[in-house]
């Protein structure tokens, strides 16, 4: 039987590695490397991520509000998704992680920019929910303008 490390911080944490033992010693003869990470963002919270700056952008240019009006400088110019997870999603995942890319936040990260980002445009009136499975199969907008 493979042994492995594993820092108990719950008793979760042991019945999961007991589950991946289990599952090498099911595996045919062989040589084998594993690799245990931190969960990365899922592919769901991916597809969710490029939904939610979408509604972002909508809500933020039908509330009349450039970029010009949110940061008080720069071009008057209307969202787009890409500016959003530029230029807000991006701030808020580099100052809180320092990372560069959203494809190397942990899922617990990923949602706490959610939130964060949530926070930031709702003080500029505009309420935006985190899609949901359900929202991504209707094509469903959620966002509010207050």
């Amino acid at each position: 039987m493979a042994k492995i490390k594993i820092k108990k911080e719950t008793d979760q944490d042991i019945s999961y590695a007991d589950r991946v033992l289990n599952m090498i010693d099911e595996l045919p003869a062989g040589m084998y490397e594993v690799v245990v990470r931190k969960p990365v963002r899922t592919s769901s919270q991916n597809r969710s991520l490029h939904v939610f700056v979408r509604w972002i952008s909508q809500a933020l240019n039908e509330a009349g509000i450039s970029m010009t009006e949110f940061y008080k400088e720069g071009a008057d110019m209307m969202w787009t998704p890409d500016s959003v997870k530029d230029h807000i999603w991006r701030v808020v995942q580099k100052a809180a992680y320092g990372k560069d890319s959203s494809a190397k936040l942990t899922t617990a990260e990923h949602s706490r920019v959610v939130t964060e980002v949530q926070q930031i445009v709702s003080r500029k009136g505009v309420l935006v929910n985190y899609p949901n499975e359900q929202d991504l199969i209707n094509n469903i907008d959620k966002y509010e303008i207050i």
